[in-house]
């Protein structure tokens, strides 16, 4: 869901574009929004944004369109270049944290934190210019950086293929899926096994799981 909100401060106004996929999620945020002492109304969708409250859906969607040469993704670049983005998402994954933060993303908050208190916080230190990440996300990014080679190893693809097989794919399965030949899932699944140290694709689900490749919310 897709919202614009202006938000009146005694000294000026902010802009906020919104981009939630979830219901509760928004529902939250403005609940956030309006437990301060700011004003805030929907108006009209604009194209002059201060700042960009996002989650991993609308990050991926973003870098989708981004590759593409159309008017509509020229404009999404455009917008991702100029505007910084806040990430409000229940995703903890080391791997998307640092996904996020390489593409850009200035603040990340992970719902599983207390956000009040914390999100006006954020959109604030965002705004100066700074970078503002809750107590999950900042574990989860110094995660990622201890496994920092396994994570540069792994491929959308690679991404791909754990992904199915957590959902208890079989190989003809994946190799159906991702328009690929067994031989071609199997040869994945042995580099990812040498990645990760282990002997077995059930030990491979969980030590991908374990090292934040795989969360429970797979949407990346």
């Amino acid at each position: 869901m897709t919202t614009d909100t202006r938000i009146a401060t005694d000294t000026h106004q902010i802009h906020m574009l919104i981009r939630l996929k979830w219901d509760l999620v928004l529902a939250g945020v403005t609940y956030l929004l309006a437990d301060t002492d700011m004003i805030f109304d929907m108006i009209e969708r604009d194209t002059a944004y201060d700042l960009r409250i996002i989650d991993e859906h609308s990050l991926k969607t973003i870098l989708s369109l981004m590759h593409q040469k159309t008017r509509t993704s020229q404009r999404v670049a455009r917008l991702a270049k100029t505007t910084p983005a806040l990430m409000v998402t229940p995703v903890a994954s080391p791997l998307i944290v640092k996904q996020s933060i390489e593409h850009g993303v200035r603040g990340y908050l992970c719902l599983e934190d207390r956000l009040q208190g914390r999100f006006i916080q954020a959109i604030h230190d965002v705004l100066s210019g700074g970078r503002y990440l809750s107590p999950t996300a900042a574990e989860a990014l110094d995660k990622a950086y201890l496994h920092n080679d396994i994570y540069d190893a792994i491929t959308p693809y690679n991404l791909s293929v754990l992904k199915l097989m957590k959902q208890h794919y079989e190989t003809h399965q994946i190799a159906k899926a991702l328009g690929r030949s067994k031989s071609a899932i199997h040869k994945v699944q042995s580099h990812l096994r040498h990645l990760f140290r282990v002997n077995n694709n059930i030990a491979l689900v969980a030590t991908a799981q374990k090292y934040g490749v795989l969360s429970p919310i797979d949407t990346f």
